[in-house]
């Protein structure tokens, strides 16, 4: 539970005194505070960045005060009020705290009604602007530290008595020894795979080398999940999305206790990496995140192309190679944790 974090969820204009305040809280506690104002600059809009972490959070913490807050374009509802509908889908444990104002605009009014309808599901706490800092601290310190004792407990009930499941996500492109080599140099670490998945576009040579790795995944007993995106290449910026989206949907179905989660940025487009690596960033930074270096004739003779024409023993020294550097990407941290 070190590395969980916890997703302050609020509008801003009227609540950055409280926002510091929990944020300083959660810090003492050395958990990890999630919220907007840390995130920098990602290549995603504002709105879908704070959906990634209410996604990608241990807790969801909202603070509900007067103002309801920015409508999206083409969205019904506030990024507030989507965040806390996110949470709750995905049943995160969740922390509301009310502020007390004397007339909270219509939409807020209607949106706390709501929020109150799930009042017995959900730990509730009122407070005034007297409690803040100090009433508002001491509380949010003690209902996360009651809060994660009940989390460990459950884990600790519900845990499979079994290891964890060794769980390879990777991009893909061109060159399927991007993928089995990396595979191959887990192992050899001793770092068991029992299910590989790749996110590559659905371009002809693409679909030969998801042909390949079917047949090399299932001589070894390895589960592998191919998924594509409709795009030939990632063109333009809808491919872009599309590309982040798949690569999201895969790591929140695959990011579970029972999972350890390893993931491959070396194969296919630079951009295919560096989108993967922003996701990981903000919805699961305790993942394992790789770069697989091999020599250039390895790389040369990989594409899949040139494979196919070379002898059954060099394809498999190309797909397995002996020669490789296995390269863990560390995460960036904000300055505020690093100091810490």
């Amino acid at each position: 539970m070190e590395r969980l974090s916890i997703f302050i969820s609020s509008t801003m204009k009227d609540l950055q005194e409280e926002r510091k305040v929990v944020d300083k809280a959660i810090s003492q506690l050395r958990f990890q505070a999630l919220r907007a104002e840390t995130i920098g600059a990602q290549s995603v809009s504002p709105e879908e960045a704070c959906l990634m972490m209410a996604q990608g959070c241990g807790i969801y913490l909202g603070i509900l005060g007067g103002r309801y807050g920015y409508i999206p374009a083409n969205e019904s509802v506030s990024v507030t009020e989507m965040e806390f509908n996110e949470a709750r889908r995905l049943g995160k444990p969740t922390l509301l705290y009310r502020k007390e104002v004397d007339d909270p605009e219509p939409r807020q009014k209607e949106f706390i009604d709501r929020v109150g309808d799930f009042e017995e599901g959900i730990f509730w706490r009122g407070f005034s602007q007297e409690d803040v800092p100090d009433q508002l601290s001491e509380w949010v310190k003690d209902d996360i530290a009651q809060l994660v004792t009940t989390m460990l407990k459950d884990r600790v009930v519900s845990a499979p008595q079994v290891a964890p499941k060794g769980v390879l996500l990777a991009s893909l492109g061109k060159a399927p020894g991007a993928v089995s080599g990396l595979y191959h140099a887990l192992t050899e670490r001793g770092i068991p795979i029992h299910k590989v998945v790749t996110i590559s576009p659905k371009s002809p040579n693409v679909r030969r080398c998801v042909t390949l790795l079917q047949k090399e995944f299932g001589k070894r007993n390895v589960e592998y999940q191919p998924i594509y995106i409709d795009a030939q290449d990632i063109r333009y910026e809808s491919d872009a999305f599309e590309f982040k989206s798949a690569f999201s949907t895969a790591l929140q179905e695959h990011d579970r206790p029972e999972n350890d989660v390893y993931l491959g940025i070396a194969g296919g487009r630079t951009s295919m990496g560096a989108l993967m690596a922003i996701v990981a960033q903000m919805s699961a930074p305790h993942a394992y995140l790789y770069h697989l270096w091999v020599p250039d004739e390895i790389e040369e003779d990989g594409a899949i192309t040139r494979l196919f024409a070379l002898s059954p023993a060099r394809q498999q020294e190309v797909l397995f190679p002996k020669e490789y550097e296995l390269v863990k990407v560390p995460f960036v941290r904000h300055a505020r944790e690093a100091r810490e």
